[in-house]
């Protein structure tokens, strides 16, 4: 699975390649556009996995939810207005990245891994005023490097995983910190540097 940003006329395009035929996709279009994949046992060999690359336009403000099974995944996120994300993941590999700043302001975001390799890119420039995270027996890593520009708030939790977590040294962050390892780190704070 592969996102990138688009300027095209057209919000989504992309195509869906399934050598198997046993994950079909379906496109439901409504109040919310799901873009989903069903699954078919009995025509399910196993031998290669199906490709689905999406191009995503920048014309309107919108939420996006993202819920991966076992996968290998790229989203370019930058630049595409967001104002609420949740990226739910399985197993597998998922790189994330905001390789521009958004241009409207991200409420929320949502990142959770259960095993596997997570890394996300540029955080701050996704302009989130909260992110929470959850990392399960992944070996995740969080770069808030990008242009921050307002506080931001943090909360990341980590099962039986690890999470490497880097701030540039133009980023000024707190953390309330804990004794214990296991324990969460709460209420960190992003806050921008001006000089």
């Amino acid at each position: 699975m592969r996102f990138t940003p688009s300027d095209g006329p057209t919000w989504i395009t992309g195509t869906y390649e399934d050598p198997t035929g046993a994950l079909p996709i379906e496109v439901r279009t409504g109040e919310a556009t799901t873009i989903a994949q069903r699954f078919d046992l009995p025509a399910w060999s196993g031998a290669e996995l199906p490709r689905l690359e999406l191009a995503i336009g920048r014309t309107h403000p919108f939420q996006l939810e993202i819920n991966a099974g076992a996968s290998e995944t790229a989203f370019d996120l930058g630049g595409l207005p967001l104002e609420r994300l949740a990226i739910k993941a399985g197993a597998g590999r998922f790189d994330i990245d905001f390789s521009q700043t958004n241009p409207v302001v991200m409420s929320f975001m949502e990142l959770a891994t259960g095993a596997g390799a997570f890394t996300a890119t540029h955080l701050v420039n996704a302009g989130f005023t909260t992110l929470q995270m959850s990392g399960g027996i992944a070996a995740c890593t969080l770069d808030f490097s990008g242009e921050l520009r307002s506080d931001a708030n943090a909360r990341i939790d980590s099962g039986l995983g690890s999470i490497d977590i880097v701030v540039p040294p133009t980023t000024a962050a707190e953390s309330p910190g804990t004794s214990r390892r296991s324990a969460p780190i709460e209420g960190a704070v992003l806050r921008p540097v001006f000089t």
